[in-house]
């Protein structure tokens, strides 16, 4: 469920549902277990690990269910975010949610500049924060009109946060203004069923599996980050995948999950498949509304055909 990329140990961390174990998985595909849930730590199954290399942490979001192997009933519906030293791995801090009678489960997280943390909650539709000069997690943004979130982003200068629901699409929250609303899209593009979101030089990189064809996309934002002017296919319909899901972004290319772990049986051996794609490869496609008033002027020959290509992303992180 859970992948990220840490630069100190030049590997992949990856975090397991069943037995609360990370690993780091070397690009030649040996793996080490670095964390294992125990009466100490207080890890459940891991759902999202961060690496913040300027802070030398190791962030980790966890949540009690009952494909955990030590999972008590009493437990059950609690959820919290764990932060370790990333090189000892020693236990620094536990920010559970508040019990409140209801129901929660932490999953995917992002961090700003500033070292705050972003989680949102896989069963409610709340996006918690975890602040730098806070030493507690709390509410930050709840909607009525979403469902169902399942990955969070943010641009690299930390001012807006980009929230997936699976049945809604994608949200924007200004974290200077707090105000928030939908990425606006073109009428013919179908966000529903996205499963992983990652920021990439001024685009969206969304993996959806809600949809028929399955499919990893790549999403241009304007200038302004608000709306989606191009669209490019990087992954449709492959045969390795079933509800592929989670990603991160380490340079150009997306290493995600293919398939997923819910749809296996590890006690019958079955595994998950990871898989890598360039994003900077795929070929934009341009909206449809563009594309017929460009051809009513090729037709009438007042412009040059124009030439498919990918873009050249944009050097502007912000």
């Amino acid at each position: 469920q859970a992948i990220t990329w840490d630069a100190t140990r030049e590997a992949f961390l990856v975090g397991t549902i069943t037995e609360g174990v990370v690993f780091q998985v070397d690009r030649d595909g040996s793996t080490k277990e670095l964390l294992r849930a125990d009466g100490i730590n207080g890890l459940w199954g891991i759902y999202d690990l961060l690496v913040d290399v300027k802070r030398n942490r190791l962030w980790v979001c966890t949540a009690a269910n009952e494909r955990f192997v030590r999972f008590e009933d009493v437990d059950r519906g609690r959820s919290a975010l764990l932060e370790f030293d990333l090189s000892s791995l020693e236990l620094k801090g536990r920010y559970p949610i508040p019990v409140d009678g209801l129901p929660h489960s932490l999953g995917s997280m992002t961090q700003t500049p500033s070292g705050d943390i972003f989680v949102v909650d896989r069963t409610l539709p709340i996006v918690f924060v975890k602040s730098m000069i806070e030493d507690r997690i709390a509410p930050l943004f709840m909607s009525s009109n979403m469902v169902s979130l399942r990955d969070i982003t943010s641009s690299p200068n930390g001012k807006k946060l980009y929230v997936a629901d699976y049945e809604m699409g994608i949200s924007v929250i200004d974290l200077e203004t707090q105000d928030a609303g939908f990425v606006r899209v073109p009428a013919n593009l179908n966000l529903g069923g996205i499963e992983g979101l990652n920021y990439w030089k001024g685009h969206l990189v969304v993996v959806q599996n809600g949809i028929k064809p399955q499919r990893v996309m790549r999403l241009k934002l304007n200038d302004a980050g608000d709306t989606i002017t191009n669209t490019a296919p990087l992954a449709v319909a492959l045969d390795s995948f079933d509800y592929p899901s989670h990603g991160v972004v380490v340079g150009n290319d997306l290493v995600f999950y293919a398939s997923s772990y819910w749809n296996r049986d590890p006690a019958a051996g079955e595994t998950v498949t990871v898989l890598r794609t360039d994003i900077a490869g795929g070929q934009d496609i341009v909206p449809p509304d563009v594309q017929k008033f460009r051809e009513d002027m090729e037709r009438d020959g007042r412009v040059a055909p124009l030439t498919s290509g990918p873009e050249e992303a944009s050097s502007d992180d912000g």
